[in-house]
């Protein structure tokens, strides 16, 4: 937000069909993934199905690093460019014949209803609200600041701060009001 003669801060809360796609890949090929960067089975689970002409080796080789490009994009989507996001190389998602494309051309369908169907995202808490009760103790008005949250349909609780303005958060996470709102405040508090 941006405050008469103040300082300007932003909240994006959303989700992203790329990060929801990446996943459901991830699930339907039952790919392997590094500890840094496992994260729970989506909700509903999919099954797991190989299509004729995926690669599913070639697939877990690229998936990792299409995977940190689709959170960076969720993270910078609306300041950057998606081609100067990509750098100079292409993503490996963009490169016709790779094995990852092949993947996305036969997953997108069904990974898009299968996001369709995912509860929508909301925020149960008034982000204004709170960083006034911020500035309040602080005596002072928020540091210019921008978070990005990225709510993610998989199981259980999770709260992964990715960047100092990012964070994945699980639908049941947010949903649970009292361990989501300790969460963002201690956040908030560290921001503001």
């Amino acid at each position: 937000m941006r405050f008469k003669g103040g300082v300007a801060w932003e909240v994006r809360w959303g989700r992203e069909l790329e990060v929801d796609t990446a996943l459901y890949i991830r699930d339907a090929l039952a790919l392997p993934v590094e500890p840094d960067q496992w994260l729970p089975p989506v909700e509903p689970a999919v099954p797991v199905s190989v299509p004729p002409g995926v690669d599913r080796a070639g697939v877990q080789r690229e998936w990792p690093a299409w995977w940190a490009e689709v959170l960076e994009f969720a993270r910078f989507q609306r300041d950057v460019e998606p081609a100067r996001l990509l750098g100079a190389r292409p993503s490996q998602a963009l490169v016709e014949g790779s094995a990852l494309h092949t993947a996305i051309a036969a997953f997108q369908g069904q990974a898009a209803r299968h996001s369709d169907g995912a509860h929508p995202p909301r925020l149960s808490m008034n982000i204004t609200d709170l960083v006034r009760e911020f500035e309040g103790i602080r005596g002072r008005r928020a540091n210019p600041f921008k978070l990005v949250v990225t709510e993610v349909s998989v199981a259980g609780h999770v709260w992964r701060r990715l960047a100092e303005d990012h964070v994945l958060v699980s639908v049941r996470f947010a949903d649970d009001e009292g361990v989501f709102g300790t969460a963002l405040r201690r956040l908030l508090r560290e921001l503001v």
